[in-house]
């Protein structure tokens, strides 16, 4: 059986395995404007743009999504785009696959003429409104009964919502239509609900209308076959703010160091010992952030940067064809060999002094195995959040050599493929530094952010005392120094 979950928002997404089964497919549909009377002076800004981090989010972890959003004059969410994309979706889904939609806009409740296997009847709908749709026209609106009925027609399953409207605090708790979230549909089971009341008088969320918080009001469990597992759903409360994702970290004040003596430094170290860690025999691996079955919620990501895994494979192990989307992908191998093979036709063997970049975009499938008999194999996979969805998917894989890196900072991935670096999506620029015992090296931040990885060895970054596989985020500072007490590679992040 296809399972279904048809929500308006979801706060935050539990990762799951890299090529974990079933396939999983999702339309995510935000709608911001409208075009109509009715609805034209209603706007929703909160609307698109957290389907747009939710598509970030979902791409992540391997699900293949589609996403219709409205914003301003631009508008791939009327009714008829919604309906064709759905059957589109519905068309290449198999047997054991799992479909989301999630459906982010206003909705409206009333009496209407609605098809239904018997015939047409009247009765109480509850219908999404399009970014074209006319308020009181159900023929104009996307309704939950036919909704549901063409999910079912696909295989059935639940249907689960939450009405994102009727909870705005902007209007007191009512939606469009001037009913209350009570007036959820009677043919829904509500997984999660917006909590108005939770949110601060005069907060930039209330200005926003972007709630503070949210709270499962049914257990999983409860819902079909539906289980947290499978459908990789939070298990706890959790914020919703813009920065769940692209969040500044708390910081630490440290001592200054003699490089910014006038400086306040603000660093937040994360410990080797304290990532998240799983060795699955073929593969041992540590998750800087959430990450798999690795869920941190103080530790989701830094600025654009999402991912920064340190894997050891065992010799002939390795990660099955499997698909990305949205999602630049940096890959560094610091002993053994790493083979790449992806469904642009690329196929090459990644080596200690390289660097691999994979901008996933619209959609790529690839597979990584080691490919010695013999020797183990350790890299670094980093994923950063792309600066736009939608990109066309490239490669590109770069040796830089050792005299480049040695006791000086080497550009190795930027946005405009600087000084010979990779090319990434995305406002941000990669380091790579080799620094003998007793020297350092500074690079100077201005408003900007960084995080530090040290690869090897024993350093300071601004006096604060990091060792291998140790990370830290830098905030609110012009600069940062790493001095090295011992031989030592290090990653610098630069970031907006």
């Amino acid at each position: 059986m296809i399972r279904f979950v048809a929500i308006f928002m979801w706060p935050l997404i539990a990762m799951t395995a890299i090529g974990a089964e079933p396939k999983k497919h999702a339309l995510l549909v935000g709608v911001s404007t409208y075009q109509k009377a009715g609805l034209a002076d209603k706007p929703l800004p909160f609307a698109a743009p957290d389907m747009e981090l939710l598509a970030t989010a979902l791409n992540a972890v391997g699900w293949e999504t589609t996403l219709l959003t409205s914003q301003g004059a631009n508008s791939n969410a009327t009714r008829r785009e919604i309906v064709a994309a759905l059957d589109k979706l519905l068309d290449g889904v198999n047997a054991d696959d799992l479909v989301l939609v999630a459906l982010s806009g206003h909705g409206q409740q009333f009496r209407a003429k609605i098809a239904t296997d018997d015939g047409a009847s009247e009765q109480e709908e509850s219908f999404f409104c399009p970014s074209d749709g006319k308020p009181g026209e159900a023929t104009t609106l996307l309704g939950m009964t036919e909704l549901t009925r063409t999910l079912g027609k696909h295989g059935g399953g639940n249907l689960i919502l939450v009405d994102a409207c009727r909870d705005d605090p902007r209007r007191g708790g009512k939606g469009v239509d001037g009913n209350t979230a009570s007036s959820i549909p009677g043919n829904t089971a509500v997984l999660l609900r917006r909590r108005a009341d939770l949110v601060r008088p005069g907060s930039r969320q209330v200005t926003r209308g972007r709630p503070a918080r949210w709270r499962r009001t049914m257990p999983l469990g409860k819902i079909g076959r539906a289980r947290p597992w499978s459908l990789d759903l939070p298990t706890r409360r959790t914020s919703v703010r813009r920065e769940s994702f692209r969040r500044r970290v708390p910081p630490r004040v440290a001592t200054s160091s003699k490089s910014h003596p006038k400086e306040q430094i603000m660093i937040r170290p994360r410990r080797s010992s304290e990532r998240g860690h799983f060795d699955f025999g073929w593969l041992d691996t540590y998750h800087t952030f959430s990450f798999g079955e690795y869920h941190d919620p103080r530790n989701m990501s830094f600025r654009a940067l999402r991912v920064m895994n340190e894997d050891r494979v065992a010799p002939g192990g390795g990660f099955p064809t499997h698909g990305h989307r949205d999602m630049e992908i940096v890959t560094l191998v610091l002993s053994g060999a790493l083979e790449h093979r992806d469904s642009l036709g690329n196929g090459e063997v990644l080596r200690p002094g390289e660097l691999q970049r994979m901008s996933a975009g619209t959609g790529i499938r690839h597979s990584e195995f080691n490919p010695s008999p013999t020797e183990p194999v350790h890299l670094y996979q980093i994923w950063l959040m792309p600066e736009r969805v939608g990109l066309a998917p490239s490669y590109e894989q770069r040796a830089f050599p050792a005299a480049e890196k040695h006791n000086r900072l080497r550009l190795v991935a930027s946005p405009d493929a600087a000084d010979g670096s990779l090319t990434i999506q995305q406002d941000a620029r990669i380091y790579q530094t080799t620094l003998d015992a007793g020297t350092d090296v500074t690079h100077a931040l201005g408003s900007r952010h960084a995080w530090l990885q040290v690869l090897r060895g024993r350093v300071t970054v601004n006096g604060e005392s990091l060792t291998t596989g140790d990370g830290a985020a830098v905030s609110e500072e012009l600069g940062v120094t790493v001095r090295a007490e011992e031989e030592s590679e290090v990653l610098l992040f630069d970031m907006a």
